[in-house]
């Protein structure tokens, strides 16, 4: 049986529901249609801004590194690097690689709105890329050194400068000869800070002697083993100071004494009179206690002393 009958009217009514079905059907086509090609739009849209500020992002990193890098190498420490005129070659290399990314930026920039896309996927972005590469690799090659650098004047102002100028005017003290003090443990000390020392030099030595800008490398593995080296040196320099600082307070304490003495001379004045013997024997017994002179010394001064008497 027939929803609407089989007259005339019938059949009208039919054709009209169906007409305002297929309708409804096709309008609900239409915006589903164009809500996705609005979306696909939007999302080409985004791709597009996404692709041309990686263009823009790229060509401004390429320059500031290349100043970077240009900017380095008018700096006095860049001379270090600059044996057998290896800084000019690498100057004169990093040139030529200039030139070459110069040719494809000044053709992307004379493309037409109708190939630029175009040339920049296929041609600009992937030299570009390849430029900017080798910038990179070059400045992380100028890491290890401009941390040697700085490491190496700090160490030279502020640790083992300071340190040689204590040993060489220990050294250079009289009163050191008959000193008693630890000169086991001072002689260890010395002798693990001394390598220890020579060993960061040598470390020094290397990583400027194998500097290579284009070659790319674990640098921080080149940095961690510097650090560990480093640390190695500050720790047995470090030890060896306690050492230094013991003897220096005993040479301090020889130098009090003595200046002491020195202004408990005798005065040629009336009242005043020589020390006795049993005050100069005192004195002479201080001097031993502190390692100021040896045992036979003493035995020596305080027989003559006695002798006065």
């Amino acid at each position: 049986m027939s929803l609407f009958g089989n007259d005339i009217e019938s059949q009208m009514g039919r054709a009209l529901f169906q007409q305002d079905l297929y309708r409804r059907m096709f309008d609900d086509f239409e915006r589903r249609d164009d809500a996705e090609h609005e979306a696909r739009f939007q999302e080409q849209l985004k791709q597009q801004e996404e692709f041309w500020e990686r263009v823009h992002s790229l060509i401004k990193s390429i320059s500031d590194t290349y100043s970077d890098i240009y900017n380095f190498y008018q700096q006095e420490i860049s001379q270090s690097l600059n044996e057998n005129g290896r800084v000019l070659q690498v100057m004169d290399k990093l040139s030529e690689f200039r030139a070459e990314y110069d040719l494809v930026l000044k053709e992307y920039l004379s493309c037409s709105p109708e190939t630029i896309e175009k040339f920049l996927q296929d041609t600009f972005m992937p030299e570009a890329l390849k430029y900017y590469k080798i910038l990179n690799v070059h400045t992380l090659s100028l890491q290890p050194f401009i941390l040697v650098n700085k490491t190496f004047n700090d160490a030279s102002k502020n640790f083992y400068g300071p340190i040689d100028e204590r040993i060489t005017a220990i050294t250079e003290n009289e009163d050191v000869g008959p000193l008693e003090f630890d000169r086991e443990g001072w002689n260890s000390a010395y002798s693990n800070y001394d390598e220890a020392k020579v060993a960061w030099g040598d470390v020094n030595v290397a990583i400027i002697k194998n500097w290579d800008p284009w070659a790319e490398k674990d640098i921080h593995a080149i940095l961690d083993d510097y650090a560990k080296v480093t640390s190695a040196m500050y720790r047995a320099g470090n030890d060896f100071i306690k050492h230094l600082e013991k003897v220096e307070k005993l040479l301090d304490k020889i130098w009090e004494i003595r200046k002491t003495a020195e202004l408990t001379v005798q005065v040629v004045t009336p009242n005043i009179q020589a020390p006795d013997t049993f005050t100069k024997i005192e004195k002479l017994a201080h001097l031993l206690q502190v390692g100021a002179i040896t045992q036979d010394e003493f035995k020596v001064k305080k027989r003559e002393l006695l002798e006065e008497i």
